[in-house]
């Protein structure tokens, strides 16, 4: 398991090889978002089709929806300044 200062190098890079571009994040940060989705869903029904909740488990199940959610925020930011460099880099007329 890694670190929560470790960054995913694999979802930091476009499909060939250089770095991710702004659509390659926002890309990304979608996927995460449906992830932590399906996982609120399942959730959701095990919680309702349950009699009992296993309250350790729950509380894992959340963290890693927060987790997702988290890389999802962290892809947003880094697309959005990305956008702002690639604004600023143009020349004004």
């Amino acid at each position: 398991m890694t670190d929560s200062n470790t960054r995913c190098t694999s979802c930091q890079f476009g499909g060939d090889g250089g770095r991710a571009d702004t659509h390659d994040l926002l890309n990304q940060a979608n996927q995460w978002l449906q992830y932590a989705r399906g996982l609120i869903e399942l959730l959701a029904e095990f919680v309702h089709e349950s009699d009992a909740v296993d309250c350790p488990r729950m509380a894992l199940a959340l963290e890693a929806i927060g987790s997702l959610t988290r890389l999802a925020a962290q892809r947003t930011a880094e697309a959005h300044a990305q956008m702002t460099w690639e604004r600023a880099a143009v020349p004004r007329t």
